[in-house]
C-alpha cells in the first residue's frame, strides 16, 4: 500500500491514495482539496454525474476539481463540500440554486 502525503497522515479516508495523487510530494496545489472531495463522494456512494447534476456543474469540471486540475472559487468549494458533507451525515443536501 502506498503511503499518503504527510499532510494526510492520521486522517481517515475511505479509500487508498488514487494514482493521480503522487506520494512523493510533487502534487498540484488543489490536489489535497480534490482528494478530500473525491473521498467524500466515494464515501457517500455517489457518482460524479449525480453530484455534478445536483450542483448544476459539468461532470468534467468536477473531475478536474477532484484531480487538482481546476481551481474552484471559494463559493463553489463551499457548495460542493456542503452538499457532500450533508450526504455523509445522512442529511438531506441543501437546496442548490442554478
Amino acid at each position: 500500500m502506498t503511503r499518503l502525503p504527510s499532510e494526510l497522515q492520521g486522517l481517515e479516508f475511505p479509500l487508498q491514495r488514487p494514482a493521480w495523487l503522487p506520494a512523493d510530494g510533487s502534487r498540484k496545489p488543489g490536489a489535497l482539496l480534490g482528494f478530500y472531495i473525491f473521498s467524500l463522494r466515494k464515501q457517500c456512494h455517489l457518482t460524479q454525474e449525480t453530484v455534478a447534476n445536483d450542483l448544476y456543474i459539468s461532470q468534467s469540471y468536477l473531475r478536474k476539481i477532484e484531480h487538482g486540475e481546476a481551481n474552484p472559487s471559494v463559493n463553489m468549494t463551499a457548495k460542493i463540500l456542503n452538499y457532500l458533507e450533508a450526504w455523509a451525515r445522512g442529511e438531506q443536501p441543501p437546496e442548490i440554486d442554478e
